[in-house]
């Protein structure tokens, strides 16, 4: 812990907690502050939409209907109660938010006294008290009778997998470590019994993820009390001498090697985003200076991307059928998307109306909302995707992109920032087109990040490895050779609460060459500009980017 503070171990409920030697009275010595720890604990740009999901399929199996009160509190608040929102709930939140028209929930100033919520998520609070007990006692009086809490911390038992030792416990930030026998037996004094672990939660971003214990709980009138808490506590502290500790193994960031090429363009002149942090330790933002391609690296390999994008992977895991099938946001919304654009595309070729035998590809067609809307007016629909088969009870599936041309119009609506070669793929896609086809693409819009401030959903290491500026995406169509030729960006801004968050184009196929977009790579400055003036410390009360929301 260093001169100014030292690691203490309680032989009663077996918690970890840091005595800060530099005050006269240890802080844990002291009253705490329940109403200041609130307050003090900001947003992570941390994206929690699939966690929220796994959340949501726990609280199934416990028989929680939808609709209720979640107050939550932490990191990452608000983005897990825009999930709850979009399925029905009342949604409140304690800590700093974005303006109220980006993130429409109930700020609290402190925490009720009376029991109101039918959840509470508690996303790592827990480590920053050093009182604990009193932080469950009154998270705990704020439930309604058989309501239930989700607590999430560092996870201590596994410390001699993970090795994260300053991650459980460190001095002025996580003052407290719990082992999950310890954390049981905490929340069981605070009439908390806890009901499960929610292992899988990660699994979405982390397989496999030793770092975080989380359990849910349940209000009750008397919980069982914890058998020897302390005993889980010992062995993690048998284990600390065997560990690699003495280098400062368990905080010190990986060595991440330098890119020797773009994903996209293979140009050599790439290099590392300095000011730009990712949600890892594992990876790094990354840009490219001939094509202006803002991307992750290193990228997932083509294993983990296969895993994840899995009907059983963490994609789907994050995207429930029946959480989205509640809500019918998902669904509607890119519904909702496609009949707006329809139209407009009149303008170029018979959209609303078109020719006998007409055909539309959507490349990561999803549930099928897009080809559902361009049957609707007639077109033959043809969809790929390999997460879900619900599109095809009603469209031919396809299984790899065709050789031949044979489509007059191709969507990849949302699938290029999920993929590490994307002009490869744009280069596949025009050649399905017929001579003149067209081609609609939409990706997370990164040159308005000053505006939206929706930082994960622009670049983050596991589902959105690339990022686009308009410059860097009709650079790339053209070396595809398919030329831009109209943009649709503000169609569907009634779908996104009127945040410009859709970069959204139209490309035609051509028999020529064509010129790069000028200027691709200078567009990304400003990006990380925005970037750099979201993370700068503020004194305003919203000093951090909001989570994403897609």
């Amino acid at each position: 812990m260093g001169k100014r503070a030292r690691a203490m171990a309680c032989r009663d409920c077996g918690l970890l907690f840091v005595e800060d030697l530099s005050v006269e009275t240890a802080p844990n010595a002291r009253k705490s502050d329940l109403d200041a720890l609130w307050s003090s604990l900001g947003t992570s740009t941390a994206s929690k939409k699939g966690a929220t999901h796994a959340l949501m399929a726990a609280l199934d199996r416990q028989g929680l209907e939808a609709g209720g009160r979640v107050l939550s509190i932490g990191s990452g608040a608000w983005a897990w109660l825009n999930v709850f929102r979009d399925c029905g709930w009342k949604t409140f939140g304690i800590g700093p938010v974005a303006d109220p028209p980006a993130a429409p929930h109930q700020l609290l100033a402190g925490l009720p006294t009376d029991a109101q919520f039918d959840l509470v998520i508690a996303y790592h609070v827990l480590e920053r008290a050093h009182r604990p007990l009193d932080a469950l006692t009154a998270l705990a009086r704020s439930i309604r009778p058989g309501g239930y809490c989700f607590v999430c911390v560092p996870r201590l038992d596994t410390l001699a997998e993970h090795q994260q030792a300053r991650y459980c416990l460190r001095p002025a930030k996580h003052v407290s470590a719990f082992t999950e026998s310890c954390l049981r037996g905490l929340m069981a004094r605070a009439g908390l019994e806890v009901v499960t672990a929610v292992d899988s939660l990660g699994h979405g971003y982390a397989p496999e993820d030793s770092l975080r214990l989380r359990l849910l709980a349940r209000r009750v009138e008397s919980a069982s009390a914890e058998p020897n808490p302390a005993a889980a506590l010992q062995i993690v502290l048998n284990a600390l001498p065997s560990l690699d500790l003495s280098s400062n193994a368990s905080t010190t960031t990986p060595v991440v090697p330098e890119p020797a090429s773009c994903p996209a363009c293979d140009g050599a002149d790439v290099q590392f985003v300095e000011e730009w942090h990712l949600p890892s330790q594992e990876a790094r933002a990354a840009a490219c200076r001939s094509c202006g391609l803002l991307f992750v690296h290193p990228q997932p390999t083509s294993a983990e991307l296969d895993a994840y994008y899995a009907p059983g992977g963490g994609w789907r895991i994050s995207r429930t059928d029946r959480h989205v099938a509640e809500a019918g946001s998902l669904q509607n919304k890119t519904e909702g998307a496609a009949a707006s654009i329809l139209p407009a595309l009149d303008r170029f070729f018979r959209a609303t109306a078109p020719a006998a035998g007409a055909r539309v590809f959507d490349f990561g067609c999803g549930h099928g909302a897009w080809l559902n809307t361009f049957q609707d007016h007639g077109w033959d629909t043809y969809g790929l995707e390999p997460s879900t088969d619900v599109a095809f009870s009603r469209h031919k599936r396809v299984l790899s992109v065709p050789s031949e041309p044979q489509f007059d119009l191709v969507i990849v609506y949302h699938v290029l920032e999920h993929l590490p070669r994307p002009l490869d793929t744009l280069r596949e896609l025009s050649g399905v087109l017929v001579p003149s086809g067209y081609c609609l693409v939409s990706v997370p819009r990164i040159d308005t990040l000053a505006v939206h401030h929706q930082v994960d959903y622009c670049l983050h290491p596991r589902h959105h490895i690339v990022g686009y500026t308009e410059a860097c995406m009709r650079s790339l169509l053209a070396r595809a050779g398919m030329e831009v030729v109209q943009s649709f960006h503000g169609l569907d801004s009634s779908k996104s609460k009127g945040l410009p968050v859709r970069l959204q184009l139209l490309a035609r196929k051509t028999s020529g060459s064509l010129p790069v977009e000028p200027g691709a790579a200078a567009a990304l400055a400003p990006v990380i500009a925005a970037y750099t003036a979201l993370r700068a410390p503020s004194t305003s009360s919203h000093p951090h980017p909001r989570a994403a929301n897609a």
